[in-house]
Protein backbone atom coordinates (compact mmCIF):
# COMPACT_ATOMS: atom_id res chain seq x y z
CA UNK A 1 0.00 0.00 0.00
CA UNK A 2 1.26 3.44 -0.88
CA UNK A 3 -0.48 6.69 -0.10
CA UNK A 4 0.75 9.77 -1.93
CA UNK A 5 -0.23 13.28 -0.84
CA UNK A 6 -3.70 12.23 0.31
CA UNK A 7 -5.98 15.07 1.36
CA UNK A 8 -9.55 15.08 2.65
CA UNK A 9 -11.68 17.98 3.89
CA UNK A 10 -15.08 18.15 5.49
CA UNK A 11 -16.41 21.57 4.59
CA UNK A 12 -13.68 24.03 5.50
CA UNK A 13 -12.00 21.65 7.99
CA UNK A 14 -9.01 19.62 6.75
CA UNK A 15 -8.98 16.04 8.08
CA UNK A 16 -5.94 14.91 6.06
CA UNK A 17 -3.39 17.25 4.53
CA UNK A 18 -1.03 15.64 2.00
CA UNK A 19 -0.49 12.40 3.95
CA UNK A 20 2.03 10.00 2.41
CA UNK A 21 3.14 6.54 3.55
CA UNK A 22 4.42 3.30 2.11
CA UNK A 23 3.67 -0.12 3.57
CA UNK A 24 5.57 -3.00 1.90
CA UNK A 25 3.78 -6.29 1.28
CA UNK A 26 3.81 -8.51 4.36
CA UNK A 27 4.34 -5.63 6.79
CA UNK A 28 1.92 -4.54 9.50
CA UNK A 29 1.17 -0.96 10.42
CA UNK A 30 -0.52 0.47 13.50
CA UNK A 31 -1.78 4.03 13.25
CA UNK A 32 -1.91 5.81 16.58
CA UNK A 33 -2.35 9.42 17.58
CA UNK A 34 -4.56 11.87 19.41
CA UNK A 35 -8.29 12.21 18.89
CA UNK A 36 -9.24 14.03 15.66
CA UNK A 37 -5.79 13.52 14.10
CA UNK A 38 -7.26 11.83 11.00
CA UNK A 39 -6.58 8.15 11.73
CA UNK A 40 -10.10 6.93 11.01
CA UNK A 41 -10.45 9.24 8.01
CA UNK A 42 -7.25 7.77 6.53
CA UNK A 43 -8.53 4.22 7.00
CA UNK A 44 -11.94 5.07 5.56
CA UNK A 45 -10.26 6.58 2.51
CA UNK A 46 -8.14 3.44 2.10
CA UNK A 47 -11.18 1.16 1.99
CA UNK A 48 -13.29 3.53 -0.09
CA UNK A 49 -15.84 4.65 2.49
CA UNK A 50 -14.65 8.22 1.92
CA UNK A 51 -13.37 9.54 -1.37
CA UNK A 52 -10.17 11.55 -1.12
CA UNK A 53 -10.16 15.15 -2.33
CA UNK A 54 -6.60 14.84 -3.66
CA UNK A 55 -3.75 12.34 -3.80
CA UNK A 56 -3.39 8.68 -4.68
CA UNK A 57 -3.94 5.36 -2.96
CA UNK A 58 -1.90 2.60 -4.62
CA UNK A 59 -2.70 -1.04 -3.78
CA UNK A 60 -0.70 -3.72 -5.60
CA UNK A 61 0.14 -1.22 -8.33
CA UNK A 62 -3.47 -0.11 -8.90
CA UNK A 63 -4.52 3.45 -8.15
CA UNK A 64 -7.69 2.61 -6.21
CA UNK A 65 -8.53 6.27 -5.77
CA UNK A 66 -9.30 6.25 -9.53
CA UNK A 67 -10.95 2.80 -9.67
CA UNK A 68 -14.61 2.07 -10.37
CA UNK A 69 -16.87 0.96 -7.50
CA UNK A 70 -16.83 -2.84 -8.11
CA UNK A 71 -13.03 -2.94 -8.38
CA UNK A 72 -12.65 -0.72 -5.32
CA UNK A 73 -14.97 -3.02 -3.32
CA UNK A 74 -12.88 -6.03 -4.38
CA UNK A 75 -9.67 -4.33 -3.28
CA UNK A 76 -11.19 -3.09 -0.01
CA UNK A 77 -11.98 -6.68 1.01
CA UNK A 78 -8.23 -7.22 1.37
CA UNK A 79 -7.82 -4.52 4.04
CA UNK A 80 -8.82 -5.14 7.65
CA UNK A 81 -9.27 -2.50 10.30
CA UNK A 82 -10.41 -2.43 13.89
CA UNK A 83 -11.47 0.81 15.51
CA UNK A 84 -10.46 1.45 19.10
CA UNK A 85 -14.01 1.82 20.39
CA UNK A 86 -14.87 -1.74 19.36
CA UNK A 87 -11.55 -3.14 20.52
CA UNK A 88 -11.86 -1.75 24.03
CA UNK A 89 -15.54 -2.30 24.80
CA UNK A 90 -16.68 -5.08 27.14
Amino acid sequence: ISVENLSKRFGDKPALNQVSLHLPKGETLAIIGPSAAGKSVLMKCLVGIYGADAGKIILDGDDVSQTNAPKRAELAERIGMLFQQNALSN
